[in-house]
């Protein structure tokens, strides 16, 4: 596989990532194409944030403020994601479903994930990529 520079990437389905400073990984689509690209800034947070085990909901709502990156989690059986683009907006889909917010309160409160608000799950997710 080559990035858009024509520079050789190297595909995997999953990984627990360590990387280096101001890399780019890139999530990929199933027709090959790239749906996202993520900046990694600092090993220490990454590090951190990938093997967190305990978070609260104001863990969760200070990393999408960020506006640092795909969120992706599974509640119930439920596969959803947050993609915080900027303070006013913010796609969410959640078992296929999407919709687009326009604050981060949307997000906490709207009951769009199996019925309910990230504010009642937030301790009964699975983080799967943050």
């Amino acid at each position: 596989m080559k990035n858009s520079a024509g520079k050789d990437i190297i595909k995997v389905n999953q990984t627990k990532t360590i990387a280096e400073p101001n890399s780019i990984t890139q999530k990929t689509n199933a027709k090959g194409g790239i749906d996202q690209n993520f900046m990694i800034t600092m090993v220490d947070k990454l590090f951190k944030l990938a093997t967190m085990t305990s978070y609260n909901l104001e863990d969760i709502k200070s990393r999408l403020l960020e506006f640092s990156g795909l969120m992706s989690f599974e509640y119930n059986g439920l596969y959803c994601d947050i993609d915080p683009f900027n303070k006013n907006n913010f796609h969410v889909t959640c078992n296929g479903n999407e919709h687009d917010m326009k604050s981060i309160d949307d997000v906490l409160n709207s009951p769009v994930f199996g019925g309910c608000a990230l504010n009642e799950i937030w301790d009964k997710i699975k983080i799967l990529d943050w």
